[in-house]
């Protein structure tokens, strides 16, 4: 049969189209222009395998290929550039096909060029069909053996990378954590460093800090339920001394048991109401304490070797000691100092050039006392078999201590100079000369 209204001359189409009886531009039907254009409403193209691709664009340009095989589809996003080694895909996948944890994935991977393997995929998998896995979204590396990014419905897991926030200044948000329903974070880091927490409820009542350099810092209480263990110096810095510095209490107690103020001060009460014992420093080189100190044994304190100073009340016809000799002890228990003296004056001793009865003699003691005590105890001044005495040791102020002549001397004889020793008194001091005693006294 013979068509008056023939379509083509040979291979060319000599209609303005060919299109199917319902077509409409943009809705209907199908229609194939004679200016190469085309237009389907729906169309299916067969073949499988990489050798039957349907190919959009030219060899020499940006491509999209499609491509599809028994187990995926897959598109393919070739630049044609020497310079590119892998071009860019998106494919659909099944996994695991036919096995009880079958699964589906949609995966986009980024190209790669010469010389430069690395290379970024996304992954979307769905459920494995037996439920042993959950869905799960990852950003890995081109060959899909190093995950970046993983995230399920538990977490979001940031492998082998810093996860990093960047903000415009160092107050802005850069991680904030809610409880679904709760109107505000319970947690906050700034970009500065800067922590909160909150109750959900309302704003942050609660931060960390960096305060200064190499200085962590809080705004609020910080409390620690086990142990803290610091490896340097613990310090805390408070406005006034009468400022509690630390402090222990039993739960419940609505006053500390021990605390140490500022000021060094320790007290001690019974934690249902203020400390009522404290121990301080009333002065330089003194430890007190407010009430009654009492122990099992009371400690014996030690013994300690000292150099009494040596001078005169005049400050005039200093001595010195030279080559004496000392055996100068002391010990302190609680306020009272215990002392043993015993000196001996040797051939270079300088007892006072051109001394007279007016350069009372003044030695240190070796620690501050109480007050100016008129007897301390009892020292013996030897100047030789014949010429002994027994003297009062008494304190000629808190610092320093004189000797008062206070008996004869042993050959029986009246001495010139009496009174206080000094170097004429109870008679003139020379080398081998000795003065041993001990002698007793309350502490500043």
């Amino acid at each position: 049969m013979q068509f008056v209204d023939e379509l083509a001359a040979g291979v060319v189409l000599i209609r303005p189209a060919l299109q199917s009886p319902d077509y409409a531009p943009g809705a209907a039907g199908w229609a194939v222009k004679v200016d190469g254009s085309a237009e389907f409403n729906n169309i299916t193209i067969r073949g499988q395998g990489t050798s039957d691709p349907l190919v959009v664009g030219d060899d020499d340009s940006p491509q999209v290929v499609v491509r599809t095989t028994s187990g995926n589809g897959l598109i393919v996003f070739p630049t044609n550039r020497a310079v590119e080694d892998l071009a860019a895909t998106v494919g659909s996948a099944v996994i695991d096909g036919g096995a009880a944890g079958e699964r589906a994935e949609l995966q986009m991977a980024g190209p790669t060029v010469n010389g430069s393997p690395q290379g970024v995929r996304v992954v979307l998998s769905s459920r494995p069909q037996d439920g042993t896995d959950v869905a799960r979204f990852a950003v890995q590396d081109r060959t899909g053996t190093q995950n970046y990014l993983t995230a399920d419905g538990d977490q979001v897991l940031v492998t082998g990378r810093p996860l990093t926030a960047e903000r415009d200044a160092g107050a802005e948000v850069a991680v904030r954590a809610h409880i679904k329903g709760e109107v505000q974070p319970r947690l906050t880091v700034t970009a500065d460093g800067g922590v909160q927490w909150g109750p959900g409820s309302s704003g942050p009542d609660v931060n960390l800090y960096r305060g200064a350099a190499n200085v962590l810092q809080t705004d609020d209480t910080f409390v620690v339920l086990g142990e803290l263990h610091p490896r340097n110096l613990v310090r805390a810095t408070r406005p006034l001394a009468t400022d509690s510095q630390y402090e222990t209490r039993v739960a419940g107690d609505p006053s500390a048991r021990w605390f140490v103020r500022a000021s060094g001060e320790m007290w001690w009460g019974p934690g249902s109401a203020i400390g009522d014992v404290r121990l301080y420093r009333p002065s330089a080189g003194a430890l007190a304490v407010d009430g009654d100190l009492s122990a099992d044994t009371l400690p014996v304190g030690a013994w300690q070797s000292w150099s009494p100073s040596w001078t005169t009340t005049t400050g005039a016809a200093l001595p010195s000691y030279g080559n004496a000799t000392f055996d100068c002890r002391y010990t302190v228990i609680g306020n009272t100092v215990m002392a043993h003296v015993n000196i001996t004056f040797g051939a270079t001793t300088n007892f006072g050039a051109g001394a007279t009865t007016a350069d009372d003699w003044l030695f240190g003691l070796p620690v501050p006392a109480a007050s100016a005590m008129q007897a301390l105890g009892f020292v013996e001044i030897n100047a030789g078999i014949a010429a002994r005495a027994v003297c009062r040791v008494r304190a000629a102020n808190t610092g320093q201590w004189l000797i008062e002549f206070s008996s004869g001397l042993t050959d029986g004889s009246n001495p010139a100079n009496k009174n206080l020793i000094d170097a004429v008194t109870p008679f003139v001091w020379t080398t081998a000369d000795s003065i041993r005693g001990t002698f007793v006294y309350e502490r500043a």
